[in-house]
């Protein structure tokens, strides 16, 4: 059951699903409660931002479902945001499931990528970067807690269980402060508002001036 790391497989910045956008922006407030994640780690913004808030911007294009200080621009807020074979709003990405209890009997729902597998009975039944098996969702899962992470990746992000740089801006230092919920990476920027008066947060998630 190899399955290659969703960190390595993970593209460098998400484009949203921007196309009718702005009529789901609208929702945006009343439909957050909804959305599936975690309010500990995620605040959801407004388009344009707010009074004392960021500017819901990234590479000067404003994010049309709204913005988070943990994942830049989202392409959802609500599960009513994604089609009918991605029907799960996690971490502000449509997924085919949220948990196990989303997926047919003798599947697991596993948290790398939020997709429906084969569930695992022990720690034999996984393999590769996953080579835990959750008894309490029956997937495979690569880290229980940040004793299982070690080097240059040695947090366990609890949202996708999978190691990284991070799960919270605390653990990333001064020149990328800010921790990508995504991929658990230290980054520089994830919106505008997180650069200096006008630089823009571009595709490499580093502040540029235009």
């Amino acid at each position: 059951m190899m399955r290659p790391s969703r960190l390595a497989s993970t593209p460098t910045w998400r484009n949203a699903r921007w196309v009718g956008g702005m009529l789901a922006a609208i929702a945006l407030a009343a439909l957050a409660a909804s959305c599936g994640l975690s309010d500990s780690t995620i605040e959801l913004f407004t388009p344009g931002g707010a009074t004392n808030d960021p500017q819901c911007s990234a590479a000067g294009e404003t994010c049309p479902f709204g913005c988070s200080e943990g994942l830049g621009c989202v392409e959802c807020v609500a599960d009513d945001n994604c089609p009918a074979d991605q029907a799960f709003c996690v971490l502000g990405e449509c997924h085919e499931c949220r948990t196990t209890a989303d997926c047919a009997a003798g599947w697991a729902c596993y948290p790398a990528g939020h997709e429906c597998e084969e569930s695992c009975g022990e720690a034999g039944d996984c393999d590769g970067d996953e080579a835990f098996c959750d008894p309490t969702s029956q997937a495979c899962i690569e880290c229980r807690s940040d004793a299982d992470c070690t080097g240059e990746e040695p947090v366990c992000e609890p949202t996708q269980a999978q190691c990284g740089e991070c799960a919270s801006d605390s653990h990333c230092p001064p020149d990328r402060p800010t921790c990508d919920l995504e991929d658990a990476r230290c980054r520089e920027c994830l919106v505008d508002a997180h650069c200096e008066p006008g630089a823009l947060c571009d595709s490499d998630r580093e502040c540029h001036q235009p």
